[in-house]
């Protein structure tokens, strides 16, 4: 089996909901309540998931990045992406968290230590933080609500917990969240918000701010592929055939789809591989149409990835050459 060298990654992102340029808007304007930023990224694209606006708003306060689900990222390039940060950005405090943070994450390491730095922060000057107030930003759908309502269970000491809205789904956030107590020794309040995409995925002459330049194809398929798009308003087979390039770049992940599909191997063709997720998942329509559904195939080819069955998979490049 021959991989293919090379990718036509023509497909645009054109996706920003209004409910994101009114969330940064409401980020900006409260400013000055908030004393932490907690940044929330994808571990799979450490960087392509890190939104410039953040950085230039947000500059100012302290800031802890978490790198959520990092169970689904390939299990080795986290001391790259630790090295990485160090150089360039030594101040920032780097954490990795799971997918999935089920009941009992209290007793998680990163959710501990995540706790315990934002109660050393508060303690280290209680003059200037009487209380302090944490702000939690991301893209969408990249965990920023499993982490909160992790963080509101290991800081709670009693009480109704209330929890934040979870779904697979780009955009289940759609306002910031009242602010809720974590810990009451110190007073720490944390608030969740929508997820904002970097406004570049807007389409050249749509853009409401920020540069010129729109994302490029690879980094836009990037985001579709795990999910920080609009599944429904995206070009699933196209992201599905971009997926399956991808996994066939990498031997040990080559064989881990065909047998699960029930394929004698891997392939170069997406056809083969949604023929085979509707023949087996019964994923057709209805009569006169009849033929598989593609477009549902492909959805569920991507969740699959998104869900881990295929494999840990990064999709940055975290060569040090590609870093600088």
């Amino acid at each position: 089996f021959v991989p293919r060298e090379t990718f036509p990654t023509t497909a645009a992102l054109n996706w920003y909901p209004k409910h994101q340029v009114k969330a940064l808007q409401q980020i900006q304007n409260g400013l000055h309540h908030v004393d932490l930023v907690i940044e929330v990224r994808d571990a799979r694209i450490p960087f392509t998931s890190a939104n410039p606006q953040f950085e230039q708003i947000l500059a100012a306060r302290h800031r802890i990045i978490v790198f959520s689900k990092a169970d689904l990222a390939h299990p080795h390039h986290q001391p790259l992406i630790r090295a990485a940060f160090a150089k360039w950005a030594p101040r920032e405090t780097v954490l990795f968290t799971e997918s999935r943070l089920p009941p009992g994450t209290r007793a998680r390491p990163a959710i501990r230590q995540l706790v315990r730095s934002i109660r050393e922060l508060a303690l280290a000057d209680p003059a200037r933080f009487p209380y302090l107030q944490a702000l939690i930003v991301g893209l969408p759908n990249v965990g920023k609500s499993t982490l909160t309502n992790a963080l509101r269970q290991a800081g709670a000491t009693g009480g109704a917990r209330k929890s934040a809205k979870v779904g697979p789904t780009a955009g289940v956030t759609t306002a910031i969240a009242t602010r809720v107590k974590i810990t009451s020794d110190p007073d720490i309040y944390l608030v969740d918000t929508p997820g904002i995409l970097d406004p570049r995925a807007l389409t050249r002459g749509q853009q409401t701010g920020g540069g010129s330049r729109g994302l490029t194809p690879d980094e836009a398929l990037k985001l579709t592929v795990t999910g920080a798009t609009n599944d429904a308003i995206t070009d699933e087979i196209h992201a599905a055939d971009y997926l399956l390039f991808r996994l066939n770049q990498i031997p040990a992940l080559q064989g881990i789809y065909p047998a699960l599909l029930g394929l004698p191997g891997p392939t170069n063709d997406i056809d083969t591989v949604l023929g085979a997720i509707g023949q087996r998942h019964r994923y057709t329509y209805f009569r006169p149409r009849g033929g598989i559904d593609v477009e549902r195939a492909a959805r569920h080819f991507l969740h699959m990835y998104r869900d881990g069955q295929l494999g840990r998979m990064t999709l940055d490049d975290l060569r040090p050459e590609a870093i600088e």
